[in-house]
């Protein structure tokens, strides 16, 4: 027995090396760790820790048949505590909750906080009854333990498919849990593929209706002041030919577009008096008008479009780093608010306001030129005016073929005249 034992060992070392060969999605993670005892099960681990933890225990689950659990336990509405009561307190109750969840570890389970709001449980050797019965008591436990407090619980369990997809499915139950109003615990199955494509549908439906909504609010924005009536279709069509200009892929283009159009959508929420002032701003003025770009990203956030948000938010940051709200510099600016930047100027100085005439387009040239590099992207301002080149040159070569048609045309009729008149 003393030497069957190490010889069993050893052939089940070479069936988990060949297992783990076989499977690369684990190989990254096991390269970390030589063995489950590296990590401490008296507290809680970190993410890589639970990462290395959950590799090796899915693949001993499939090389011996034995079932496993894995759940995510969520602390909800965090963002409203921390809005409402602070940082320190969102970071007590996240706390209070771990030092519960590892007081409550049972003997062969893995705890971690994988992430601020989140912990990770893996639940070894244990049937889905067992399983089941465990984290609903881990559950109501934590929830009592901390006053006030919700959790979602996301859950599966290895049976009836691939040991490496539990991860996923967990996953994919706490977005379930969400959907289904929080507070819940949520074990994989065919009606979480259910719940995730309805709300998916629903999400998508709701959010396509905002953002239509917001596009609406932009051309109210535009009709607020008839001095900037036409501004952000002007800015989001010379977007438009700044991404084309640029190769960016069709989808890339529209999106684009649409962020030209919903450039200003923050100054929804500037004062008529600092808005349409007809005489330059004070600095107090100023510093309200420097509040539009936050304003929008607020309009547009949760509408799917993190994107645009994130153009919108970016569209003043200057190269030189001189620009607002953040300060941003050179490669730390999205390339689209790069463009609005140019094209929202460009914009500016070739158009009428009540407190001054047009600058015109030879000055707003010479003006993009001159900031290059400081206030505009270089190779954008480039794009740009080879682009306004290019269409120049068609309207001349239109306006050309037009009058030698014409002249053509007269002297056809000149001709015609003179034969009638033999």
């Amino acid at each position: 027995m003393p030497v069957v034992m190490p010889i069993l060992f050893v052939l089940a070392t070479v069936v988990v090396a060949l297992l783990i060969a076989d499977r690369r999605v684990l190989t990254r993670r096991l390269a970390r760790a030589t063995s489950l005892g590296e990590f401490t099960r008296a507290g809680l681990l970190d993410f890589d820790s639970f990462d290395d933890a959950l590799a090796r225990e899915l693949v001993r689950a499939e090389l011996l048949g034995t079932p496993l659990a894995v759940a995510y336990v969520e602390v909800c509405g965090i963002s409203e505590i921390r809005a409402l009561q602070g940082q320190r307190s969102a970071s007590d109750v996240c706390t209070a909750i771990g030092v519960q969840l590892a007081s409550m570890r049972g003997g062969s389970e893995i705890v971690a906080r994988i992430a601020t709001d989140t912990f990770g449980v893996i639940v070894p050797d244990t049937d889905s009854l067992i399983a089941g019965e465990r984290l609903r008591e881990i559950h109501e436990l934590l929830c009592a333990s901390v006053s006030n407090v919700r959790l979602s619980i996301g859950a599966a369990m290895s049976e009836g498919f691939a040991a490496s997809d539990v991860e996923q499915a967990a996953g994919r139950s706490l977005f379930a849990a969400h959907d289904l109003g929080s507070n819940r615990l949520v074990w994989y199955g065919e009606h979480v593929e259910q719940v995730l494509s309805q709300s998916n549908d629903r999400r998508q439906s709701t959010r396509v209706g905002q953002l239509a909504t917001v596009l609406k609010l932009a051309e109210t924005l535009d009709l607020r002041d008839a001095d900037t009536s036409e501004h952000s279709h002007n800015v989001s069509r010379y977007c438009e030919l700044m991404a084309r200009g640029l190769g960016m892929p069709l989808a890339e283009v529209e999106r684009v577009r649409i962020a030209g159009l919903l450039h200003d959508i923050g100054k929804i929420g500037i004062a008529d008096s600092v808005l349409r002032k007809p005489t330059q701003l004070d600095d107090n003025e100023w510093q309200q008008m420097k509040e539009h770009p936050e304003i929008g990203s607020r309009i547009l956030d949760g509408l799917g479009a993190d994107d645009i948000r994130g153009w919108v938010l970016a569209h003043h940051e200057r190269p030189d780093g001189r620009g607002y709200p953040y300060g941003l510099s050179d490669a730390e600016i999205p390339l689209a608010a790069k463009i609005l930047a140019v094209a929202d100027s460009y914009e500016a100085m070739t158009a009428d306001r009540v407190y001054r005439d047009a600058p015109g387009p030879a000055f707003a040239r010479s003006e993009l030129i001159k900031w290059c590099g400081a206030q505009f992207d270089a190779a954008v301002v480039e794009v740009f005016l080879r682009e306004l080149d290019a269409i120049e040159l068609a309207e001349q070569q239109q306006v050309t073929a037009l009058v030698a048609a014409d002249t053509d045309r007269v002297q056809v009729d000149e001709l015609d005249d003179l034969g009638m008149a033999a």
